[in-house]
């Protein structure tokens, strides 16, 4: 009888272990959904920039790429799209504000760039 109780007890384990890793694999593609998602939005937050900027309208194209910031791009893109949104500044006569921005985001994101990138882009603003 002891058997028994060991054999069932053995496949209660395994079906609990399969349960797990069919949750574990549910939330492993809904995390993956979402950091897609978030790219998604990303993406077309830049592309609205892009084209707000491109119509004059810098004050919604800032606003666009302050989203997609908040979206959580890759680092390759923040320097960028950082920059880009300095220069609107700039070009909006809001060199303080650009200042600012830079400021925040370097604190933010020390790894993406220098102090001596940095202090060159403020003597450009």
């Amino acid at each position: 009888m002891d058997n028994n109780v060991e054999k069932i007890d053995n496949t209660k384990n395994i079906k609990d272990n399969n349960q797990n890793l069919q949750f574990n694999g549910i939330f492993d593609s809904i995390e993956s959904n979402n950091k897609n998602d978030l790219n998604n939005k990303c993406d077309e937050f830049i592309n609205i920039a892009f084209e707000l900027k491109s119509n004059k309208d810098y004050q919604g194209a800032i606003n666009n790429f302050m989203y997609a910031l908040e979206s959580g791009p890759s680092t390759e893109i923040v320097f960028w799209i950082i920059l880009d949104i300095c220069v609107l500044y700039k070009q909006l006569g809001q060199s303080d504000l650009a200042k600012e921005v830079l400021k925040s985001y370097h604190s933010k994101f020390k790894d993406i760039m220098s102090e001596e990138v940095m202090r060159e882009i403020e003597n450009n603003l």
